[in-house]
């Protein structure tokens, strides 16, 4: 919407529900695929142009809002299982890595800033990964919405139905609202199928990621760990984010006991300050997956009016600039609104 403004369109947007409540504001931020090697090339390319478009995206929503989404480049250590292909990967990519042993590689860092239970152990590192704050970037999109005159938001207002003519599309809310557009784009997250069942090419399922939140001292880590499919994500006031669990329960965004201890567990294994006195939250989110991994982004089957941009799956942040971008070329082939 945003992207469109600065075009000259005018936009509405229909939230069903609290503008960025879902998947958007539950993912850690971390701003790379987790293991790049394992996603097809589509995906590394919209993760490759996000990544260069992120700094200056997040400093001039800063310099627009106040709001600070906190990019940050803290850099990703991998240990456990996959640094061989992590290697090549970085190699092939002209990825900057280190590889050694945790701890020793990491000279300059004080030893209160490593994870105790990982040194020693073999490990890549990635200087150039970077991490956002989620809620903090979606809430400083908003804010430059709400500052923006050719964008008016909705929110509850849960699309119901939709219908394209020769020159228009007609929405219907569950609220009985309607409303008229040239062109309606459908980025609904993991409802996005529901919204547009079979006219979608795609299958976009929801696929459960369950999260714990820690509070520790200030600064007492400083990068990112990825071990085994789990992460650490350390922000800058002291917060550290742990998770996170790939369930296909459908649309349940309960959080688990199970799940709760199995993030525990791993939280302790990586350090003793991850104590049951330290946790504060736990939560879920449901990422919109689909059965390649590669989000659909374009105009749906013999529509010229109707499109969608889903099925990001785990990458929907990571990718978010640059899938941005391919879709506006798509929406405004002459790059701007008529």
């Amino acid at each position: 919407a945003r992207k469109l403004a600065e075009k000259g369109a005018s936009v509405i947007l229909l939230e069903k529900g609290v503008c960025a409540a879902e998947s958007s504001w539950a993912g850690g931020g971390i701003l790379s695929p987790l293991y790049p090697w394992k996603y097809p090339e589509p995906v590394q390319q919209l993760s490759a142009t996000s990544r260069l478009m992120y700094p200056l995206l997040c400093e001039a929503l800063l310099q627009e809002t106040g709001i600070d989404p906190e990019y940050r480049k803290t850099g990703l250590v991998l240990t456990g299982g996959q640094l061989s292909e992590a290697r090549s990967w970085c190699e092939t990519h002209a990825e900057q890595y280190v590889s050694g042993f945790y701890g020793s590689m990491l000279d300059g860092l004080p030893a209160a800033g490593l994870y105790e239970t990982q040194q020693g152990k073999p490990c890549l590192f990635m200087p150039e990964v970077a991490q956002v704050r989620n809620p903090r970037l979606t809430r400083a999109l908003l804010a430059s919405l709400a500052a923006n005159g050719r964008v008016v938001v909705h929110q509850h207002s849960p699309v119901r139905s939709y219908r394209e003519a020769a020159n228009h599309v007609s929405i219907v809310t569950d609220r009985g609202e309607r409303y008229c557009a040239g062109k309606v784009v459908f980025c609904a997250g993991a409802w996005t199928g529901l919204l547009l069942k079979a006219a979608l090419p795609v299958r976009v399922e929801p696929v459960k990621g369950q999260m714990l939140l820690y509070r520790l001292p200030v600064g007492r880590f400083e990068h990112m760990l990825l071990h085994n499919g789990r992460y650490v994500i350390p922000r800058k006031d002291g917060l550290v984010l742990v998770g996170s669990t790939v369930e296909h329960a459908g649309f349940d965004k309960r959080v688990t006991e199970i799940a709760l201890r199995e993030l525990q567990a791993f939280a302790q294994c990586v350090s003793g300050l991850f104590t049951p006195a330290a946790l504060i939250k736990q939560w879920a989110g449901l990422r919109p997956g689909t059965d390649d991994g590669i989000p659909f982004i374009g105009a749906l089957p013999d529509s010229r009016r109707v499109f969608a941009c889903a099925g990001h799956y785990r990458n929907g942040v990571v990718t978010a600039p640059a899938s941005v971008e391919k879709l506006i070329s798509i929406l405004l082939p002459d790059g701007h609104c008529a």
